[in-house]
């Protein structure tokens, strides 16, 4: 695993095409900007292997899988 440091505005390339932001940090938490094609899926990992959707039908909230599941827009 590759660690790189940020600060709020800087930015980093993945491959050609994809960037990453960091856009705020505060109270423990990285607020990123992702910027690339649409054809390049993103999607939070917990939802990839399931986590998130096993929390959220123990808590019975729809709320939880709708922020932030996808990316797909531009960093503008």
């Amino acid at each position: 695993m590759l660690v790189l440091s940020r600060r709020i505005g800087e930015e980093i390339q993945i491959g050609s095409c994809v960037n990453l932001r960091v856009l705020g940090i505060s109270q423990g938490r990285v607020k990123l900007g992702i910027a690339g094609p649409r054809t390049v899926d993103v999607t939070r990992a917990e939802l990839v292997d399931g986590t998130a959707v096993k929390a959220q039908q123990s808590v019975g909230s729809s709320q939880q899988a709708d922020e932030g599941g996808a990316l797909n827009s531009p960093i503008g």
